[in-house]
């Protein structure tokens, strides 16, 4: 049975809609679904109003779909992806860090796109760190094959993806 994006994408964002905020997108080329996640951890030393320290944690997901993943379609998505999750991050001193994660669902990849995914990255840091950072983590699923294809930062996210491609199969 050959899977189809659509299957998978609603695979991928049925995994994500339990602790994420999901938009779907209609206007845009190949960007169908954006997710945002935020967390928030504080200490507390005996009642509330003595706060020891507070950590804040943000992911900011970029859902592509597309028939053919090309050189020029890898960078647009890839870009599109930074540029938007950077605008999001609002540094600060408890702000911890920032992932800009982008998965990309595609029917075929260019194969040299793939080396281009593999060694893809992408890092900044806030005030030299003291107000946190931000990560690039890449993932390309490529529904044909079916694999999952990601950057270093992103191979957390391999089995779980992996199980989304296997839920619609």
């Amino acid at each position: 049975m050959s899977l189809s994006r659509d299957s998978v994408l609603e695979a991928v964002l049925n995994s994500y809609k339990s602790y994420f905020d999901i938009e779907r997108v209609v206007d845009q080329e190949s960007l169908v679904a954006k997710a945002c996640f935020h967390s928030r951890t504080e200490k507390f030393v005996l009642i509330k109003s003595v706060k020891m320290w507070g950590v804040e944690t943000n992911d900011y997901v970029y859902v592509y779909s597309t028939s053919f993943l090309d050189l020029d379609e890898f960078t647009i998505c890839k870009e599109k992806s930074i540029s938007e999750g950077l605008m999001q991050i609002h540094p600060h001193n408890e702000h911890m860090c920032s992932y800009i994660t982008a998965i990309i669902l595609a029917d075929a990849i260019d194969p040299p796109v793939i080396s281009k995914i593999k060694s893809c990255k992408f890092s900044k840091n806030f005030l030299l760190t003291f107000h946190g950072w931000a990560i690039l983590r890449l993932l390309v699923l490529d529904i044909n094959t079916p694999a999952v294809i990601a950057n270093k930062a992103g191979k957390e996210l391999t089995d779980f993806l992996s199980s989304c491609l296997k839920e619609v199969s």
